[in-house]
């Protein structure tokens, strides 16, 4: 599946999925879900669609105090903010609207960038690299698992003329285990922070700063026990919505 989408309102959760993929194999797992489960499904094959068109006619401009103003090409420039990220997303995460990316462009606005080096992991869409760029953040790297985001930061890069970024297809092996760094930035998941809490410690300058979210408010005691209990400390903390972001330093050794 691509995708899923929590109706509250009816109860149900929407997955989207390519035809292609919805073969005999995945229907007996889901009928074995829904079995174990005690619930029901049914299969509902979606008109084709202009899907940009779509999506152009409902995505916004965010707007971030009066630091940083996120749009897509086709919205028109603002004058009033420190900051102006183009962002096309694609396929990718990351375009400002989700709380995590807002808290994380916010908790940005508060440290000095200039001449920092700054690495951020799981990318997306590229959108805090370019605002650590725009910064003057140097040297910046970019990394993330996903082909499609890789390619859609080299697009947003190019979209806002930034060419300092350097961007790299993987996870953490793909850094270079002797560099460390002054910011790193991990707007990622649950599980890819509780399974590389050392990596990170290491790849950290020992002055520098972890700033990570896509933590729930619920998942806090387990990201606090195992980030806190021997790598680091919390020096800041803020939450929108059901979601948490957290800055985090090194212990002393």
């Amino acid at each position: 599946f691509d995708s899923f989408l929590e109706e509250e309102e009816n109860n149900e959760i929407i997955g989207y999925i390519k035809s292609a993929e919805l073969t005999e194999s995945t229907l007996l797992r889901l009928g074995d879900i829904c079995n174990d489960y005690s619930v029901s499904y049914h299969i509902e094959e979606l008109p084709e669609k202009n899907w940009n068109e779509e999506w152009e006619s409902s995505f916004l401009p965010v707007e971030i105090d009066d630091y940083c103003r996120i749009r897509a090409s086709f919205h028109s420039r603002v004058d009033g903010y420190k900051h102006e990220i183009i962002i096309d997303p694609k396929m990718a995460f990351g375009t400002g609207h989700h709380e995590t990316t807002f808290m994380m462009i916010q908790e940005l606005s508060k440290h000095e960038l200039s001449d920092k080096s700054v690495l951020d992991y799981g990318c997306g869409t590229g959108i805090l690299a370019i605002l650590c760029a725009q910064e003057g953040g140097h040297p910046i790297v970019a990394i993330d698992i996903e082909k499609d985001s890789v390619e859609n930061t080299e697009t947003n890069l190019k979209e806002n003329n930034i060419g300092s970024v350097q961007v790299e297809k993987g996870d953490l092996e793909v850094v270079p285990s002797d560099q460390k760094y002054n910011f790193i930035l991990a707007n990622i998941n649950r599980h890819v922070l509780l399974n590389n809490v050392e990596a990170l410690y290491k790849l950290l300058q020992d002055q520098g700063r972890l700033i990570m979210s896509g933590i729930l408010k619920q998942d806090r005691n387990i990201i606090q026990e195992n980030y806190t209990a021997k790598w680091f400390d919390i020096v800041h903390e803020s939450a929108r919505g059901n979601w948490l972001c957290m800055t985090l330093s090194k212990k002393n050794p």
